[in-house]
């Protein structure tokens, strides 16, 4: 029954033209065909509505932010939006920029988790985000960035791409990202009607399969993304046997990479995609697991 009104509906945005067509005339509309059809993906895929990201202009609605003295490596798809540096805040790091293709990121994610990056920014501030019109422009592009990531079809793990005369980086980083990403944005909409919790476990699923995979490769390397990754991986499993896998993993990571209280570990969360309200009490929550757990294994050896 779910997969007829499903084909039914989507053969409707067919003939409309597309859901962007939709956008384009009621966004409103478009976003609650866009989280229909999340809620349905544990049943029926996404359809790739948004394999190609539609033009933006956000100075048209009023959305602007002080500029960065650092360039961005990525184009953003809020393009004349410079939020706060995307900073490596941990506090031993002087560096204001992260090169996500050093980090072996695909550009096309890339560019997606800047411009979250971007709306995490926006969103804190009366005088950046200031109208109910504003709120809607901001919500049908994070909608539209988020179908896109959906609608991409995960990378062939056996093609390279020339990208400024460099090889393709591993293709998992950039799948994990991706899953990571949609997680990180939908984890706060569990239950909200219609509920697309079973959804949100099979994109987490995916995304253990995918680090899986990555962690078995000899050229699988800890750095700050992988960090955020696995982070976002354990509060999305949050209430869940998985969450400890997540935890164990977070343990070594940090020994990893000298993290040993949250401040830090928080600095380099934010370096990538933050949002105080949302990831704070979340976020602290899973630090004192992980710090529980380290403490454990301490115990062990010593013991």
């Amino acid at each position: 029954m779910l997969r007829m009104h499903m084909n039914g509906l989507k053969r409707m945005v067919d003939i409309r033209g597309g859901l962007n067509a939709i956008r384009e005339t009621n966004p409103m509309v478009a976003n609650s065909v866009f989280w229909i059809f999340v809620a349905a993906m544990y049943e029926i895929p996404y359809p790739a509505f948004d394999r190609n990201l539609p033009a933006f202009v956000p100075h048209e609605h009023n959305l602007h932010l002080p500029r960065s003295p650092e360039p961005l490596h990525f184009h953003s798809h809020f393009s004349d939006i410079d939020p706060s540096p995307l900073v490596s805040a941990a506090p031993q790091s002087k560096d204001l920029s992260i090169d996500f293709t050093a980090l072996g990121l695909a550009h096309p994610i890339a560019s997606v988790l800047t411009s979250i990056q971007h709306v995490s920014h926006l969103v804190p501030t009366n005088e950046a985000y200031p109208t109910a019109a504003t709120s809607s422009v901001v919500l049908t592009r994070m909608c539209t960035l988020l179908s896109h990531l959906l609608s991409l079809t995960p990378p062939d793990p056996k093609s390279s791409f020339a990208d400024s005369g460099a090889v393709r980086p591993p293709y998992l980083l950039s799948e994990c990202t991706r899953l990571a990403l949609l997680l990180h944005v939908f984890t706060p909409w569990r239950g909200l009607p219609p509920d697309g919790t079973l959804s949100m476990n099979l994109l987490l699923y995916q995304l253990i399969t995918a680090l899986k995979e990555f962690l078995s490769r000899a050229d699988f390397e800890n750095n700050v993304l992988v960090l955020w990754i696995f982070a976002a991986g354990g509060v999305a499993a949050g209430g869940m046997p998985e969450r400890k896998w997540f935890v164990g993993h977070l343990v070594e990571m940090n020994e990893d990479l000298g993290i040993n209280d949250w401040e830090t570990w928080k600095g380099y969360l934010r370096s990538i995609v933050w949002h105080d309200n949302l990831c704070g009490p979340k976020y602290k929550t899973l630090w004192e697991e992980v710090e529980k757990k380290r403490q454990e294994f301490d115990e062990n050896t010593t013991g």
